[in-house]
């Protein structure tokens, strides 16, 4: 099964990291997302959210740091991990890798849905994402 994972980074004020995508992505370039990447040969999905929290954002976040959140099997051969964890950098704190971001942004999970319903060619998630949102920011109130 290939694998990928999708780490939700929240703030004390329950903002949620997004990033947009380098305008020379093959795809969605431009778009907001969430931090995404791929499980190499022979890495835990663990490891590899560590691994592209480093590459994309430049930040360091320890095993303990990182939170399971759910799992979405998106066909029989693909399923994407996703993690959560807190970090209160300010946005012109993280060191982005160019090649596939050129913007973070801190935003309310409420914003984020908003730009799912109502602006669908600026984000990369569908409205069938709405719904991994609205259990984070459930498990964001939790978390108070």
């Amino acid at each position: 099964m290939k694998k990928e994972i999708g780490v939700l980074i929240y703030n004390d004020q329950h903002d949620i990291l997004i990033q947009k995508r380098s305008a020379n992505k093959r795809s969605y370039p431009n778009r907001w997302a969430l931090l995404h990447g791929h499980v190499e040969a022979g890495e835990t999905v663990e490891v590899a959210a560590v691994r592209e929290c480093k590459e994309e954002l430049g930040i360091e976040v320890e095993l303990s740091e990182l939170h399971p959140f759910t799992t979405i099997e998106n066909s029989e051969t693909h399923a994407t991990y996703y993690f959560y964890v807190r970090c209160n950098k300010n946005e012109a704190d993280f060191i982005l890798q160019e090649e596939e971001l050129s913007q973070v942004k801190w935003c309310s999970i409420n914003d984020v849905i908003d730009m799912i319903k109502n602006h669908g060619e600026t984000i990369v998630y569908k409205e069938d994402k709405i719904e991994l949102f609205q259990s984070f920011q459930k498990k964001l109130e939790q978390l108070k």
